[in-house]
C-alpha cells in the first residue's frame, strides 16, 4: 500500500511537470510566432511606404550644399488620371514638408503667375527644361530653386526634380513612394467625387 502511493505522489509530480513544460514551449512558440510576424511587418513597412520626412530632408541637403536659399513649387502634374483633388492634396502636403526646412525659404507663387511666367511652357515644364529657361525664371519669379512633381501612380508615387535657377541644373530628382497624403477638406473631397470644382468666394475691392 505505502509504494502504491508513493508510486502515485510519483507520477502526479512527472505529469505536473509534463505540464508546466509544455505550457512553457507553446508560450515560447506563441512569442517567436509574434517576433516573426513583427519582423515582416517591418519589412512590408520598409518596402512600402516612404517616410516624407526624410525624403524632404535629402532634398534640404541639396539646397544647403549648393548654398540655395529659397525654393518654389511651379508645377504638379497627373499625367495618368489629371485629378485635381489629389494633385491639390500633394502641392498641401509638399508645402507642408517644405516649410519643415531651416534656412530655406519658401516661395508660394500663385498659378496665374506661374502661368504667366511659364508661357507656351505650362503643362510641358515638368517633363523638362534648359538651363536658360530655368535661370530666366528663376530671375522672374526671384528664386533659387524651381521645384517640380509628377504624380505616377495611384498609389501616389510621386517623383521630384528640383532646378537650381542660378546654373540651370538639376540639382535634385527622386521618386517618393506610396506617399500617405493627408486627407483633403471634406467639402473638396465631395466636390471632387461629384466632378464639381468648389467656386471660391468673391472678394469685395474697393
Amino acid at each position: 500500500m505505502r509504494y502504491r502511493i508513493t508510486f502515485m505522489a510519483c507520477m502526479s509530480v512527472v505529469l505536473l511537470m509534463g505540464l508546466v513544460f509544455l505550457q512553457g514551449c507553446k508560450k515560447a512558440e506563441a512569442k517567436d510566432g509574434e517576433n516573426g510576424e513583427g519582423a515582416a511587418g517591418g519589412t512590408a513597412g520598409a518596402a512600402g511606404a516612404e517616410d516624407p520626412v526624410d525624403f524632404f530632408i535629402a532634398l534640404e541637403d541639396k539646397l544647403s550644399e549648393n548654398d540655395l536659399a529659397s525654393i518654389a513649387i511651379i508645377e504638379i502634374v497627373d499625367p495618368r488620371d489629371n485629378d485635381e483633388h489629389r494633385i491639390r492634396n500633394v502641392r498641401q502636403a509638399t508645402m507642408e514638408q517644405l516649410s519643415q526646412m531651416l534656412d530655406i525659404a519658401v516661395r508660394e507663387v500663385s498659378e496665374n503667375r506661374t502661368t504667366q511666367v511659364l508661357g507656351e511652357l505650362k503643362g510641358t515644364a515638368s517633363k523638362g527644361l534648359d538651363p536658360e529657361s530655368v535661370m530666366d525664371i528663376g530671375i522672374k519669379l526671384n528664386v533659387d530653386v524651381l521645384l517640380f512633381a509628377c504624380i505616377e501612380s495611384k498609389q501616389n508615387d510621386v517623383f521630384f526634380h528640383a532646378y537650381s535657377t542660378m546654373s540651370g541644373d538639376v540639382i535634385f530628382s527622386d521618386t517618393l513612394q506610396k506617399w500617405q497624403l493627408p486627407v483633403g477638406d471634406s467639402l473638396d473631397s465631395l466636390f471632387a467625387d461629384l466632378g464639381i470644382e468648389p467656386v471660391a468666394e468673391e472678394t469685395e475691392t474697393e
